[in-house]
């Protein structure tokens, strides 16, 4: 059933469902506030509508309020990455351990080729004093020159594989690997020094080894 009743601000009629008996409404024309016969009073209550609120809602209820959450601050730093995790580092003695033996290598093959270099000319000076060969002064001259260019090589060698034994002038030893890969290095022993040079060059790439050279 309906129940009947006019608005006592306006006088305007309409009609309301009987299970509102008894409630307090608002005067859909004129906003005012009206109790509709025929039961007790209610708290006031919107014409078809029950306002409970977000305080009702336990989704919204948990959803923390924006304006209560700190601002982020535009000119605060980022924040710092996660440090990478490195390497354990080597002692100069680790180090020197570790290039002693390429580097004694190429010492002892680049001295014992600059003293076989030294014997060979010896021989060849004989030969040209008293004349053994028919040989053109000017290539004698050539050869004398080559001679002295690959003994000077075969110098430099020697000192750069010192060096490295000793972690002392990193381009004097890159200087001693790449010519102990060429006959110039190391002369006739260059085939068995090519793989200590190969050795040598592996271990100057290891920043913890090479960290350690100074000069």
């Amino acid at each position: 059933m309906a129940i009947e009743f006019s608005c006592g601000s306006c006088s305007a009629k309409f009609r309301i469902p009987d299970t509102m008996a008894g409630k307090k409404i608002r005067c859909p024309k004129c906003q005012a506030v009206q109790q509709v016969p025929g039961g007790e009073p209610e708290p006031e209550i919107e014409y078809g509508f029950k306002n409970e609120g977000k305080a009702g809602d336990d989704f919204w209820s948990q959803i923390p309020d924006s304006s209560q959450m700190p601002a982020a601050n535009p000119y605060d730093s980022p924040a710092p990455a996660a440090a990478r995790p490195q390497r354990r580092g080597l002692s100069p003695a680790d180090a020197r351990s570790r290039v002693a033996i390429p580097a004694t290598a190429l010492y002892v093959l680049s001295l014992g080729g600059f003293f076989l270099s030294i014997i060979c000319a010896f021989f060849f000076a004989l030969r040209w004093i008293f004349e053994l060969d028919n040989v053109p002064t000017q290539q004698r001259i050539a050869t004398l020159i080559v001679g002295l260019i690959g003994l000077s090589l075969n110098y430099v060698t020697i000192q750069g594989a010192n060096n490295m034994r000793a972690l002392r002038e990193p381009g004097s030893v890159w200087l001693t690997l790449i010519l102990a890969l060429l006959p110039c290095g190391s002369s006739c022993l260059c085939p068995v020094a090519i793989p200590f040079a190969i050795w040598g060059i592996v271990l100057m790439c290891d920043r913890r080894i090479s960290g350690h050279f100074r000069g």
